[in-house]
């Protein structure tokens, strides 16, 4: 493996190669970020890269912030009208739940459930 990777559920793939697109933008390995969910095409045998897509799942200003259990790091965050929970698992990049507020705006990245809730992964605080 080159000097390059990614590691997509334990798994290395060498990215030295790899398209990088970040919201469909051309981006490198620097732009992605631990907590990020991201697509890996390729060769999974060998476990190279062709291409590593990330897309933010929302993008916009917060409208509300409950947090249900600050010691498990838990709280119901609403942004763009979607509600997005949070948990200890959730790597918060510049964020802080304690003085989160409405207004601020996050990048989000997680997993949507059906009814729409996106369990976060990842937030970052944009400026």
């Amino acid at each position: 493996m080159g000097f390059g990777s990614v590691i997509v559920n334990g798994v290395a793939f060498d990215s030295d190669s790899a398209q990088i697109l970040k919201d469909g933008l051309p981006a490198t390995q620097d732009d992605l970020a631990v907590g990020q969910l991201i697509e890996v095409a390729g060769d999974f045998e060998q476990r190279v890269a062709t291409t590593i897509s990330y897309r933010s799942e929302v993008k916009g200003p917060v409208t509300s912030v409950v947090i249900s259990d600050p010691d498990l790091g838990r709280a119901s965050v609403v942004v763009l009208g979607q509600t997005v929970r949070v948990n200890a698992d959730t790597v918060l990049n510049g964020v802080s739940l304690q003085t989160l507020a409405p207004g601020d705006l996050l990048e989000v990245s997680g997993a949507r459930a059906q009814g729409g809730t996106v369990f976060a992964t990842y937030l970052e605080l944009k400026p």
